[in-house]
């Protein structure tokens, strides 16, 4: 018993020393010991809950004040932050900079010399040109610096004493072109053959080998540029580039070249040449981008300045869509003063070309090597004395090898050469001369500028001239004409002649790229730009809702001037709209435009746009577009239609147009609605339709088709309706009445098109209005019972109804799918909602 007292005293105090604990930690002791000490709180707990009990009134009443606070803390967390699930997306914007210059020394692969690097750690950043995991512990990837790349591998190993632990990388954490910042320990370099001469089996989606890369379209490639100048081809390509502007420059430099010039735009005198030239508002004064910096050049000679050049944008507004012909590019321009004969710039050209062709050779073989696995060339050839070949001599050589021009006519010795026959010389120059680089002069002034150099022994010729290579034109140069009294302008300038070179051009030739866009960093040609969509005319201006009527002759607005619903449809209407004419619809207007909507009222809901709905006054419901291009109808060439054709014109049948904007024929409406009777009574069950078979109402803004037999009997009937510009036609009515021959109704909407597609070449689309497609997908607001029950309501109906039949049969007639969306009032779309709109759609028959 005494031990038992013992052991129930040692357990009062433990539980005295674990309540006190609790109470510190929550900081709520404090409050509860105002009234009372924690030995009576806690003898007056032991003795109503016993020695095995440990929670109190106290103690509950604690730990709901801790949850509520805990839950202030929550809600405020929640409001500032938002949800968790999107506080894990959307984190606050944290830049990416370069806080602290530490110093360290990051390596260029090119810079380093791989034999005596083993063992050592290098850093570099390089991008992650392939990454290729072999196994979990064994990864292969390649890093890539411009044009060169070399092999890492990564794998598993027990970091060595003093080293830190490194995480794993995955595929799903970097993937091919991340820019990364690496450290990388070089145990054994070694050639990628050796690496990779086991030819491993197992390669991953990242794995870019030689079996798994596609060609992409070039414009493709260039609509996303800098992607594409990340390859290795790219990137020579425009190294050898700026060679070709240092060695270029370097080189005038040393011949006492000494002035580089920066060109003007043109500010006047150009109103006859607009055509040719970009314009542009200089501060309310038109200018004009230089076409070239020639007049620029001539204006440095008069002033004294003896010798200069210059590199810069030109910039071309000539619609040439081919692949040797930019609208800007760079310009390399030289002029210099004579001494006494114009061959003397031409010599100094000369003798550029020739030191720039092996400055080329000499610096960027391994760039020419790399781009030659891409696009494959020789070697330009080009000789110690360069062949200067006359104008007239070239056509000669044309006309002795037997050349004709496209039309059959005979090269001229007075008119500029095609580009066909400038390569076909340069392959006669080639076999004959054995060089890819030569000189064309004196060219006939008849394709020469007003400014040109004479030729003083016959004026016919000029003393100008066009350098070739590999059979195509890299340069235009010559003198020009530097005769005071000839200008009318006193202020004199000595002799001179100068060139222009076009960089891109003489790049792409050079390495024979095949397109001159692929040797222009960011290339711009007539095409570059989005095409802006062409502005339609109203159909009737007076029938404008920007411009209403009323605004026009300032008078106030009354119901009398608004313009006809007829007149609207035609200036903005879709197949839909053309419904409103029916009887059934109510027509809301605008009164300050004019605008309509149409729409009808069916068991208290209105089928009708959501933005008027509040003027209605009624709860709203807001439905595949099936469209064909008569210009271009794949329906015509279709087998199966060309047999219903044929059959229909051996039946007799004749299809004929009614005169558009013509009153329609008494007689010919009686025929018809006599014919749409039969049709009616022919029909069976419950017909889904939007519109009423009312084939004469707006016949101003329709046009009318028939097929009829030999007898004179209506066949069909196709009635198309004059939308929008934008939107063109709707097929109205495609009637095929009783007893009519196959074939008849596929037969008359064909013509129906080609007839259109004749008389208005500018219409692009028919619509067959809106046609219901196998099954629906559910939007946003909608769960997923709600759209699984829709679906199934929607299936059971269009097979009920039969509607597919219908948009299949268009589909036959070359039409493509444009969705309907249909939008539902808040809280969903009821069974009251459905039954109004079918109730709108059906008609019992």
């Amino acid at each position: 018993m005494k031990m038992f007292q013992q052991l129930q005293a040692k357990k009062k105090e433990l539980y005295v020393l674990r309540h006190q604990h609790q109470l510190l930690l929550e900081n709520d002791g404090a409050q509860t010991q105002k009234d009372q000490t924690l030995e009576e709180l806690v003898e007056r707990s032991w003795s109503k809950t016993g020695p095995g009990k440990v929670w109190t009134k106290e103690r509950v009443k604690a730990e709901n004040k801790k949850k509520q606070s805990l839950a202030r803390i929550e809600a405020e967390k929640f409001l500032n932050e938002g949800p968790e699930a999107l506080t894990q997306l959307y984190r606050p914007y944290s830049m990416i900079q370069s806080k602290h210059w530490k110093h360290e020394e990051r390596a260029l692969f090119k810079n380093i010399n791989w034999a005596e690097m083993d063992g050592q750690t290098i850093s570099f950043r390089a991008r992650m040109h392939t990454l290729r995991r072999m196994s979990a512990k064994l990864v292969f990837i390649v890093f890539r610096q411009q044009t060169i790349t070399i092999q890492g591998v990564l794998q598993s190993f027990k970091p060595s004493e003093g080293q830190g632990e490194h995480g794993t990388i995955s595929e799903q954490m970097i993937h091919p072109e991340v820019l990364l910042l690496v450290l990388l320990r070089i145990l054994h370099a070694m050639l990628f053959a050796k690496l990779d001469d086991k030819n491993l089996e197992s390669r991953t989606s990242m794995d870019t080998s030689h079996h798994q890369k596609r060609s992409l379209p070039q414009r493709v490639r260039l609509n996303n540029r800098i992607i594409d100048l990340r390859t290795t081809p790219a990137q020579a390509i425009f190294r050898i580039q700026s060679g070709i502007c240092n060695l270029f420059r370097s080189y005038l430099d040393t011949h006492k070249v000494s002035l580089k010039f920066i060109p003007q735009n043109y500010k006047e005198g150009l109103l006859n040449l607009v055509q040719l030239f970009f314009e542009l508002n200089y501060f309310g004064r038109s200018a004009f981008l230089a076409q070239s910096p020639q007049l620029a050049k001539q204006m440095c000679m008069a002033a004294d300045f003896e010798r200069v050049y210059e590199i810069g944008a030109v910039f071309r507004a000539e619609d040439s869509n081919t692949p040797r012909h930019l609208t800007e590019y760079t310009g390399l321009d030289l002029e210099m003063a004579l001494e006494e004969h114009y061959h003397e710039a031409l010599t100094l050209i000369d003798g550029m070309f020739k030191n720039l062709w092996k400055g080329i050779y000499d610096r960027y073989q391994p760039e020419i090597d790399l781009i030659d696995q891409f696009y494959p060339h020789t070697k330009v050839e080009w000789l110690d004395e360069t062949p200067r070949i006359p104008f007239s001599v070239g056509v000669k050589m044309l006309i002795d090898s037997g050349w004709v021009e496209e039309d059959g006519s005979l090269p001229s010795e007075t008119e500029d050469l095609s580009t066909r026959a400038e390569i076909r010389l340069g392959a006669l120059v080639k076999e004959k001369y054995h060089t890819d680089y030569y000189i064309l002069d004196k060219f006939p002034a008849s394709v020469r500028p007003f400014y040109t150099m004479p030729d003083p022994e016959d004026d016919r010729f000029t003393n100008s001239f066009d350098i070739f290579m590999r059979g195509q034109e890299i340069l235009t140069g010559g003198q020009r004409i530097h005769d005071a009294e000839f200008f009318g302008k006193a202020w004199g300038a000595p002799p001179h002649a100068g060139c222009g070179i076009g960089l891109e051009r003489l790049t792409y030739l050079f390495l024979s790229l095949g397109n001159i866009r692929l040797a222009s960093l960011f290339p711009r040609d007539p095409k570059s730009l989005p095409a802006i969509p062409p502005t339609l005319a109203l159909r009737h201006e007076d029938a404008s809702t920007l411009h209403p009527i009323w605004e026009k002759n300032g008078q106030e607005f009354s119901p009398e001037l608004l313009p006809p619903l007829e007149k609207l449809i035609a200036n903005y209407g879709d197949a839909a709209n053309t419904s409103w004419l029916d009887k059934r619809y109510h027509v809301w207007r605008h009164a300050t435009t004019g605008a309509a909507q149409g729409y009808v009222i069916h068991n208290s809901y209105a089928i009708i746009n959501i933005l008027v709905r509040n003027s209605v006054g009624v709860p709203c419901l807001l439905q595949q577009k099936k469209r064909a291009d008569p210009r271009n109808n794949p329906a015509a060439k279709d087998n199966d239609l060309a047999r219903k054709v044929r059959h229909a014109e051996k039946e007799g049948v004749k299809l004929q147009t009614l005169p558009f904007n013509e009153p329609v024929p008494d007689d010919f409406k009686e025929k018809v609605d006599a014919r749409v009777k039969d049709w009616q009574k022919n029909r069976k069950g419950t017909q889904v339709h939007l519109t009423e078979i009312r084939p004469w109402a707006d016949e101003a803004h329709r046009k009318y088709f028939y097929a009829q037999g030999p007898d004179g009997t209506i066949h069909a009937i196709n009635v198309l309706h004059q939308l929008s510009p934008e939107n063109g036609y709707q097929v109205k009515f495609s009637l095929e009445f009783p007893n009519a021959p196959s074939g008849t109704v596929e037969s008359l909407l064909l013509y129906s098109m080609k007839q259109l597609s004749a008389a208005e070449p500018d219409v692009k689309r028919i619509t067959f209005g809106t046609g219901a497609q196998p099954h629906i997908e559910g939007g946003r607001n909608l769960g997923k019972h709600r759209i699984k029950a829709l679906k199934k309501a929607y299936e059971t109906i269009i097979k009920q109804a039969r509607l597919l039949g219908k948009s299949e049969f268009r589909e036959k007639m070359g039409t493509w799918n444009e969705g309907v969306y249909v939008a539902y009032p808040k809280g969903g779309l009821g069974a009251g909602g459905i039954r109004a709109l079918m109730g709108f759609l059906e008609e019992d028959g």
